[in-house]
C-alpha cells in the first residue's frame, strides 16, 4: 500500500519537479539566517583578480523575485552607503554582487562573521584574510 504513495512522491522529487508555483499569498522575507543559507548553496566570495577587488555574489537562475528580495534586503542595510548592491540578469539567470569595500567591512563581515558557515566556512576565512591584507586607500 505505501510503495505506491512512495513510488509517486519520489516521481516528483528535486530536478524532477516541474511546478514551482507559490500560493498567491506567499511573501518572500529574507533575514540574515536566511542569506546565509542560500550564500552556503548559490554564493560565492572570492577575489577577482582582473579588477583587483573583493566580491560577494549570490547566483540564481529564473527566480528574479527572489534576486529583487535579496537586494532589497541588502540595500536596506546598505543605509548610508548609497548604491552597493548590484543585480545583474543574462537571460535566465540573475547575479547579485557587492564589491563596495566599507559595506563589505561594516556589513558582510559582521554579519557573516556573527553566524557559522558550513560549507563555505574556509571560502570566507580565506576571503576575510585577503580583505585585511589589502591596501587601503
Amino acid at each position: 500500500m505505501i510503495k505506491p504513495v512512495l513510488d509517486k512522491l519520489v516521481l516528483t522529487m528535486n530536478t524532477k519537479r516541474t511546478n514551482f508555483d507559490l500560493p498567491s499569498t506567499h511573501k518572500i522575507h529574507i533575514t540574515s539566517k536566511w542569506l546565509l543559507g542560500f550564500e552556503e548553496g548559490d554564493g560565492s566570495f572570492y577575489y577577482d583578480i582582473s579588477n583587483s577587488r573583493l566580491v560577494f555574489s549570490i547566483g540564481q537562475k529564473g527566480n528574479f523575485t527572489l534576486m529583487n528580495a535579496i537586494w532589497d534586503f541588502l540595500h536596506n542595510l546598505a543605509s548610508g552607503h548609497g548604491d552597493v548592491v548590484h543585480v545583474y540578469y543574462t537571460g535566465d539567470a540573475g547575479i547579485l554582487q557587492v564589491i563596495n569595500t566599507d559595506f563589505i567591512k561594516e556589513v558582510i563581515i559582521p554579519s557573516f562573521s556573527s553566524m557559522t558557515l558550513n560549507k563555505k566556512s574556509l571560502d570566507y576565512l580565506d576571503w576575510v584574510t585577503i580583505f585585511n591584507i589589502l591596501p587601503r586607500s
